[in-house]
């Protein structure tokens, strides 16, 4: 710097300002260091920190520094501790130890909810159970606990530690096979007061429990737990009446009812029913009542709002008429469901007439497999019932495209519509519900064979510059108000006030010629474009399509899907097999957030899908989780190689194959460029005799990561996990 003073001889003010100047370039270079993840305030990594899994930040992010230690053990990330099996194959028992030591004051909810869905020898959470129970651990504030079952030396524990629990769910297996014990560890908690028996794949080879013995103490248990406001048991096929009337009557502030199955609960079990209970949900599946039994129901319970009698064969029009009469407060009604063993309805076109009369809120409506309503007149639904949110009416052989027309111009709040298995759909009124109803979520088309020419165009009109001329000329030649003036006009100066209007009058004129010029000008230019340009409308609120079984869909139709349900999550076109692969390589680019895309074959005719079709998945769906693509033959052992090794990391496939080496072999690729190579396992989960084919479940995964969705499309491979 002095040499470059020197030669250019500058004076002493010149250098004095050049020093002056650079002393604050070097303090902006350090106020330019970029912001790291440590210069984050403790709120936004509470919120980053509350997406990770609980054992990571155990075992690993706790380790990164002190900052983060400390905030790894903040209350706020531990009111809810779900297990995983990583807790007892990554955290020693000490480590867990001290952390629900630590942090045992902020645990409100323990859930073993993934040890439900898997076998008794999968799992084994003792290490789990017993740090939470230890006596030095402070479990006083757990208010709800979900576990498939509870060894009996942990009971009386469970008991003492965690003293204000109000909600336990167990598996219905524990509750029949234990020894009673369980039951009677429940009464000496007087403030439970939701109760949930629940299906699970555990099995427990010794019943020493008999349906007389289990009837009794379940009794006995209802009538120490008086605070009950929720029960819900599944499979309650062994619950008699007795039972159910020890429950109703000593239970007085019970809300929710939920029994499925309840194939021995008859219309005796609600004759202890209390005038005006405060039930307003009540489920009972498969139960043997019949009207009288609904009749007695609607008289007690005047609140409902949720009913479902699905699988009761009995039940008629009339206790359609006895629920209009007596809950005019109803939301809900499940009239038959596809997960029964007698899935018909047996109500027809009087009792729908009769409820679409009465209730004009109605949210939610399950009319599944109802061969009787021949007409569902729409009129008085669309009247009735604006607010519907959800509809099923699959199986109805009387839903054509001009009652799906009315629905979504009446019923614009619709999320989830379900109209499987309608023969008569063309596509005409599926087009309009899409284009019309803006929140709607799930959409459900399956086994509407004749379904065609999808066209999800819909315009949003959009103003312009013209629009707004014309708004403004509009209220400019509205006539305006101006206020009365008071004031008093001398004689002397009539005259130099006339004489100064004038020249203000001719200023005035020549600027109003000339803005009238103007104005003509800007009238040209805005006159050159259109008013109201339409934009087109993208369904982002769609995010579950299930069109399986259309065999009229086509690659034409998956590129109106692509182009205007950019944000679908599951995508079912199983025997769809005018499909090619240029309509999988349109969805793939469109839909690229899908998580679940079920492309099976059919028994009837084969897809003509090849490994294109996987590679273009493989590119562009990084954040699909599952993939069914059974009986497509045309795919090789080198397209699903190619397909692993592109692929992100978890994923799912089923499949069926021939080929013995998809079967047996457990690495089909390695990709070395990572740290950890994908291993891709195989696991033969079913068989089918016609074609020796074998059903194979491939997961690029050092674990199984199979997770069921909540949804379509994959719900007929769920089964493969337990296997």
């Amino acid at each position: 710097m002095q040499n470059i003073l020197k030669m250019f001889d500058c004076d002493s003010g010149i250098k004095q300002s050049i020093k002056h100047s650079a002393k604050p370039a070097s303090l902006h270079k350090k106020q330019e260091r970029r912001m790291g993840i440590l210069d984050l305030p403790e709120e936004v990594l509470l919120m980053i920190f509350s997406y990770v899994p609980l054992y990571n930040l155990v075992s690993s992010v706790q380790r990164t520094c002190l900052a983060w230690r400390n905030l790894c053990f903040h209350q706020s990330l531990w009111r809810e501790v779900h297990y995983y099996k990583e807790f007892e194959e990554r955290i020693t028992k000490e480590e867990l130890f001290f952390v629900f030591k630590k942090v045992s004051r902020g645990v409100k909810h323990v859930s073993f909810e993934r040890a439900f869905h898997l076998r008794e020898d999968r799992f084994s959470f003792t290490k789990f159970l017993q740090c939470i129970l230890h006596e030095s651990v402070d479990m006083k504030n757990i208010s709800s606990l979900k576990i498939p079952s509870i060894p009996n030396e942990y009971l009386e524990p469970l008991v003492k530690t965690c003293s204000g629990l109000s909600a336990i769910e167990v598996s219905y297996e524990y509750a029949y096979c234990n020894d009673g014990s369980f039951f009677e560890a429940m009464k000496e908690l007087p403030h439970l007061r939701e109760f949930r028996i629940t299906e699970s794949l555990q099995y427990f080879a010794n019943f020493s429990c008999h349906q007389t013995k289990f009837n009794e103490l379940l009794a006995d248990m209802f009538g120490g737990l008086l605070e009950l406001e929720v029960v819900n048991i599944d499979s309650a096929s062994r619950i008699i009446d007795s039972t159910l009337c020890v429950l109703l009557s000593q239970c007085k502030n019970l809300r929710e009812l939920d029994l499925y199955e309840c194939i021995c609960i008859t219309n005796a079990g609600f004759e202890s029913l209390p005038d005006k209970s405060r039930i307003t949900s009540l489920h009972l599946i498969s139960a043997c009542i019949n009207d009288e039994g609904i009749e007695q129901i609607c008289r007690s319970c005047p609140n409902l709002r949720k009913v479902s009698f699905a699988g009761c064969r009995d039940v008629t029009d009339i206790s359609i008429l006895h629920l209009c009469t007596h809950c005019p407060n109803l939301e809900s009604l499940c009239v038959s469901d596809p997960e029964t063993v007698y899935n018909k309805s047996n109500i027809t076109d009087g009792g729908l007439a009769n409820l679409f009369k009465n209730y004009h809120s109605l949210r939610s409506l399950i009319l599944y497999n109802s061969l009787n309503v021949l007409n569902l007149r729409v009129d008085l639904l669309a009247r009735s019932s604006i607010t519907l949110v959800g509809l099923d009416v699959s199986g109805c052989k009387s839903i054509t495209d001009d009652t799906l027309r009315i629905i979504a111009v009446c019923c614009t709040n619709l999320q989830s519509v379900d109209v499987s298995n309608c023969v008569r759909l063309r596509g005409g009124g599926v087009n309009l519900l899409v284009t019309t109803c803006k929140k709607l979520h799930t959409l459900k088309v399956f086994k509407c064979r004749f379904l065609e020419d999808l066209n999800f165009e819909a315009f949003d009109r959009k103003e312009t510059p013209f629009d707004r001329y014309i708004r403004g000329r509009k209220k400019a030649s509205k006539p305006s108000e101006r206020p009365p003036t008071n004031r008093l006009v001398n004689a002397t100066n009539v005259g130099t006030s006339l004489q100064s209007y004038k020249t203000k009058t001719i200023h005035k004129s020549n600027e109003e010629s000339h803005a009238g010029r103007s104005t003509a000008r800007e009238n040209f230019l805005n006159a050159l474009t259109c008013s109201s340009i339409p934009s087109p409308r993208v369904h982002s609120k769609l995010r579950v399509l299930d069109m399986g079984m259309c065999s009229r869909i086509n690659d034409r139709c998956l590129r109106q899907i692509a182009t205007f349900c950019p944000d679908l999550r599951e995508l079912c076109i199983m025997g769809c097999y005018k499909v090619k692969d240029l309509g999988i390589s349109y969805v793939a680019r469109g839909c690229q957030q899908l998580k679940a895309l079920d492309m099976s074959t059919s028994t009837t005719k084969q897809m003509r899908l090849t490994d294109q079709s996987l590679m273009s998945i493989a590119t562009h769906c990084k954040s699909l989780r599952q993939l069914g693509i059974m009986k497509n033959g045309l795919m090789t052992r080198d397209g699903f190689r190619h397909f692993f090794d592109r692929c992100p990391m978890p994923i799912t496939v089923f499949l069926t194959s021939k080929c013995n080496e998809i079967r047996k072999s457990d690495i089909l690729s390695m990709d070395m460029s990572v740290n950890t190579p994908k291993m891709v396992k195989s696991q033969y989960f079913y068989s089918c005799r016609a074609g020796h084919h074998l059903g194979v479940l491939l997961y690029n995964s050092d674990v199984d990561i199979l997770e069921e969705m909540p949804g379509y499309p994959l719900r007929h491979y769920h089964n493969a996990k337990v296997l």
